[in-house]
């Protein structure tokens, strides 16, 4: 599902390109993703010590109105940090 597509407070199946990620504590990651398409609902504004971002902690602003912040959360955020920044991703809620 393209991130045009994804509905709030919604699971979904994503493939991106992963442009940064941090740990917000110990149950929650927020990964930093594009795929080229804008969310047509007021995304996510999440705050992490820019020491504790892995990949750039700031975008040009034309870059960051394309990217999602996405929380992960419970049994995913182990899956979360293996991931690879600047790597394409498909990430599954599953």
């Amino acid at each position: 599902m393209p991130l045009c597509d994804v509905r709030p407070k919604a699971y979904f199946d994503l493939t991106c390109q992963l442009l940064a990620k941090a740990p917000v504590d110990s149950t929650c990651t927020l990964l930093r993703v594009w795929d080229g398409t804008r969310s047509a609902y007021t995304l996510l504004k999440v705050i992490v010590e820019p020491d504790a971002t892995e990949g750039p902690s700031s975008f040009p602003p034309e870059r960051e109105r394309l990217i999602a912040n996405i929380l992960v959360y419970d049994n995913h955020v182990e899956y979360a940090r293996q991931l690879k920044v600047r790597a394409t991703q498909y990430l599954t809620e599953a």
